[in-house]
């Protein structure tokens, strides 16, 4: 994952951080769990999106299937304002090697 884009924040001076790692996804794809439901249900809330976009979203809802994946960081890596590079080394156990 690459943290490096300060969109929104209205400053320039933010680091930007790498965090590299080993995924995992599990055998059993649950893309109709319990975050997909309220992803619905907060959509059709919104009072800005019209009951037929809402409708409409629902037809595309292969579009919005999330697939959920777990990450052990093993290396973050982060350059300041400055762009000097620091890094920082994570261990089996998650220990700070």
């Amino acid at each position: 994952m690459l943290f490096s884009d300060p969109t929104g924040t209205d400053r320039d001076d933010l680091p930007r951080i790498l965090v590299q790692g080993m995924a995992r996804c599990p055998e059993d794809l649950n893309v109709s769990g319990p975050l997909v439901h309220d992803f619905w249900r907060n959509i059709e809330r919104v009072p800005r999106v019209p009951r037929m976009t809402a409708i409409a979203m629902r037809r595309l809802d292969w579009y919005h299937t999330r697939l959920f994946l777990f990450i052990r960081p093993t290396r973050i890596v982060w350059w300041g304002a400055d762009g000097e590079r620091h890094e920082l080394e994570i261990g089996e156990a998650g220990n700070v090697a």
